[in-house]
C-alpha cells in the first residue's frame, strides 16, 4: 500500500507539473486560458470519467481478469507518449503572439 501511495503521488505531481507548462505553450495568449482549460477538462471527462466504467466492462468481459484493464491503461499511455512526441516544439516561439 505504501509503494502504491508513493508511486501514485509521484506520478500525479510529475504529470500535473508538465501538463501546465505544455498546455500554456501550445496556445497563443489570446486563447491560452480557454484552450488549455477546454482541452484538459474534456480529456479528463472522456478518459478519466469513463475510465472506471471501461475498466469494469473489460474485466467483466474477460471473466474478471485483470489483463484487459492493463492493456487499456497501456494503450492510453501509448497515446500520451505519441501525443507528446508529436506536439510542436515551442522553444523558439514567442509566447506573447
Amino acid at each position: 500500500m505504501a509503494a502504491l501511495a508513493i508511486a501514485q503521488g509521484g506520478s500525479v505531481g510529475i504529470a500535473f507539473g508538465v501538463q501546465g507548462v505544455l498546455l500554456a505553450e501550445l496556445f497563443s495568449t489570446q486563447s491560452r486560458y480557454s484552450g488549455a482549460a477546454i482541452s484538459r477538462e474534456v480529456a479528463a471527462v472522456v478518459f478519466g470519467g469513463f475510465g472506471p466504467f471501461i475498466a469494469v466492462a473489460l474485466s467483466k468481459a474477460a471473466g474478471g481478469a485483470w489483463w484487459p484493464v492493463a492493456l487499456y491503461v497501456m494503450g492510453l499511455g501509448l497515446i500520451t507518449i505519441i501525443a507528446g512526441w508529436k506536439a510542436p516544439e515551442t522553444a523558439d516561439k514567442a509566447l506573447s503572439s
